[in-house]
């Protein structure tokens, strides 16, 4: 599923297939959404998703990948775009792999090993049983991601039993 303009989930759905925002795309989740097993949100280089008082999850016999965020692993280079995210009044991410890892790029769109990019806002919102709550790679410059009134928890073992891991 590839998103390029803006496109507003206010209603409940399963979402059984990757779903990509492309750069001059955007996402708002209004709604519950419980993503299939295996299944990745990937926000590119000047794409935006936005969670606002929702949940994204997986409550089945498995997880879901989570979110991945693309962006320069350069912050001090401005010209050069990130990928956002927005967790907002109680926006929730539960029973993922890893509920949002930052992923870096160099100039040409490559992935660069161990690098993070992209830009996270989280203002009061959930990460619950996940195994890895959020994932931060290595990068140059000043990150400008916040987390502010965040709640990480771990209340119940994952659908396939076991212990979620690192918050």
């Amino acid at each position: 599923l590839v998103i390029n303009d803006t496109v507003e989930w206010s209603g409940k759905r399963k979402v059984l297939q990757d779903v990509v925002i492309n750069k001059g795309g955007r996402l708002t989740v209004n709604a519950d959404i419980e993503m299939g097993i295996d299944r990745t949100i990937h926000v590119k280089p000047g794409g935006e998703l936005i969670i606002d008082n929702a949940d994204i999850s997986n409550d089945c016999a498995g997880l879901w990948n989570g979110i991945r965020l693309y962006g320069s692993a350069d912050y001090n280079n401005q010209s050069l775009p990130q990928g956002k995210i927005s967790l907002l009044h109680g926006g929730t991410i539960q029973y993922a792999d890893t509920a949002i890892k930052t992923i870096g790029l160099d100039e040409q769109g490559n992935i660069i090993s161990g690098a993070g990019g992209g830009i996270i806002f989280a203002h009061n919102a959930k990460f619950i049983n996940n195994i890895r709550a959020v994932e931060i790679n290595s990068t140059s410059g000043k990150n400008p991601s916040e987390f502010t009134l965040c709640q990480f928890l771990i209340n119940k073992t994952l659908p396939d039993g076991t212990i979620p891991g690192d918050l």
